[in-house]
């Protein structure tokens, strides 16, 4: 293990930092006492950090909680307010476009994974990228006041949502703004997708037949740069169908434009996450890190 080097904090050097920290509304971890010991450059970093007005590890804001260094690391961590100390074990990240009439948003649906050989690792189920469409209570420019899609101007248990693969997002990235990009997911539970060319294919198996309308997401280029996100349950041509699977079928259509900002950032969002939804990066860190571990050990 790492061997760290210590150095005594004495008791003035302490009590300075105890005013420091009075006086930027800052405490000091309660672990340590007017005698502890602590790193050197932990000690030296609460100094500097109030001389540049910034926090160090050593500092923390009221309410957060530290920890002092252990054998060979440093180890801090913030007291979240979900209940139990260190760092949190789940995220939730998401992305929000706000139309007049809906919300559109972009949520990763994780990948799961499995033991493979003893000591290894396999995906088991890749993961999908969800949009989800929300219609608004009031519509207008209420919509906007709900500050990133809080407050009850949506109504949330009426959304529409469709899970794209990671086909469909390579193809979404493929093809937009250039061309617009329909995909389906049919009454019999195939999933097709349509791109340039109007070519269309299936990106599964053929299901049971059922006469329940098809769920079709189109995005469409528009002027300004503009693309548009739409959602809607179409029969034979005809859009705005009930479909049995889906009591919100009846809010459809549904449509979000996203602004070229808006739509940059999905499109990046998008090509970012295919290698995490195939968990492509994290296994390949434990590939690689596992061919150092063995090239350390010959």
């Amino acid at each position: 293990p790492q061997v760290m080097r210590w150095q005594r904090v004495s008791v003035n050097m302490y009590r300075r930092m105890g005013k420091i920290a009075r006086a930027a509304d800052l405490t000091l971890p309660s672990i340590v006492a007017p005698d502890a010991a602590l790193p050197l450059q932990t000690a030296a970093g609460i100094l500097a950090a109030h001389a540049h007005g910034a926090c160090s590890p050593g500092l923390a804001p009221r309410g957060a909680r530290l920890y002092s260094a252990t054998a060979g690391a440093s180890q801090s961590s913030q007291h979240y307010g979900g209940g139990g100390g260190g760092a949190p074990s789940r995220a939730f990240p998401s992305y929000s476009i706000f139309g007049t009439d809906a919300l559109l948003t972009l949520k990763p649906l994780l990948p799961t994974f499995k033991p493979a050989g003893g000591d290894g690792v396999a995906l088991d189920r890749r993961g999908k990228l969800m949009l989800s469409f929300t219609p608004s209570v009031g519509g207008g420019e209420a919509v906007h006041s709900g500050g990133g899609g809080g407050g009850g101007n949506w109504k949330w248990q009426e959304q529409l949502t469709m899970a794209l693969t990671v086909e469909e997002l390579g193809l979404l990235v493929n093809q937009l703004p250039m061309h617009e990009v329909e995909i389906c997911r049919a009454g019999s539970h195939q999933m097709k997708s349509r791109g340039v060319g109007g070519g269309e294919y299936s990106l599964a198996p053929e299901g049971e037949v059922s006469d329940a309308p098809d769920k079709v997401l189109t995005v469409t280029p528009g002027d300004g740069a503009t693309v548009t996100f739409a959602i809607d349950f179409v029969r034979d041509g005809v859009g705005g169908q009930i479909s049995p699977l889906e009591e919100n079928s009846r809010h459809a259509p549904m449509e979000v434009v996203a602004q070229a900002g808006d739509f940059e950032v999905c499109k990046r969002l998008m090509e970012a996450s295919i290698p995490q939804l195939l968990g492509w990066n994290s296994m390949m860190d434990i590939g690689v890190q596992s061919m150092i571990t063995r090239s350390g050990g010959r």
